[in-house]
C-alpha cells in the first residue's frame, strides 16, 4: 500500500526546505539531517510518529548492491531514507531524504528498503504511522 500522492509531496516539500536551507554549503547526509529536530517536528506534523529506537523485525534477504555504474567510477556515498512503517508493521512508503551524491544510489536503496519489516503496533497502542530513518552507506573495497 502506497501513502497518497498529497503526502508524498508533503514530505518531498519539507526535505527540499529542510535541505534548501543550512545546508546549501554542506552534504546533509554528512551533517545526520534525519537526526536534527527541524526533521522530526515536520515529519510529526504530518502525522508520522518518531520510531528513533525501532529496529526492523525483518531485514532484506540480499544485500544492497553496489551499483556497477557508481564502483566504476570509484564513486562512494551515503543515501538516508525515510520508511514509513504501518500500524501492522509493514512498509508504505519510502522516501529519500538526501543522498550523496546525488543520482547513484537512492533507486537502489528505495527497491532494497522494500523489504524491511517492523513489529505491528498492539492492539490497544494508537494506531499510527511510524517513521525510521535508513542509512546506507556505499564505500569501495
Amino acid at each position: 500500500m502506497e501513502l497518497y500522492v498529497p503526502l508524498r509531496a508533503a514530505i518531498a516539500l519539507a526535505m527540499a526546505i529542510l535541505i534548501a536551507g543550512p545546508a546549501l554549503a554542506k552534504s546533509p547526509c554528512k551533517d545526520s539531517l534525519a537526526e536534527t529536530d527541524n526533521f522530526w517536528a515536520m515529519v510529526e506534523a504530518m502525522g508520522i510518529e518518531r520510531s528513533e529506537a525501532l529496529q526492523p523485525s525483518k531485514r532484506p534477504k540480499e544485500k544492497l548492491k553496489f551499483l556497477d555504474l557508481a564502483a566504476n567510477a570509484g564513486f562512494e556515498g551515503t543515501v538516508a531514507v525515510l520508511l514509513i512503517i504501518a500500524p501492522e508493521g509493514h512498509i508504505v512508503d519510502r522516501v529519500v531524504i538526501c543522498s550523496n551524491p546525488f543520482g547513484y544510489f537512492e533507486a537502489g536503496v528505495l527497491d532494497w528498503a522494500r523489504d524491511f519489516g517492523f513489529t505491528p503496533l498492539p492492539p490497544e497502542a494508537p494506531q499510527v504511522l511510524r517513521g525510521w530513518v535508513l542509512t546506507a552507506k556505499f564505500r569501495l573495497q
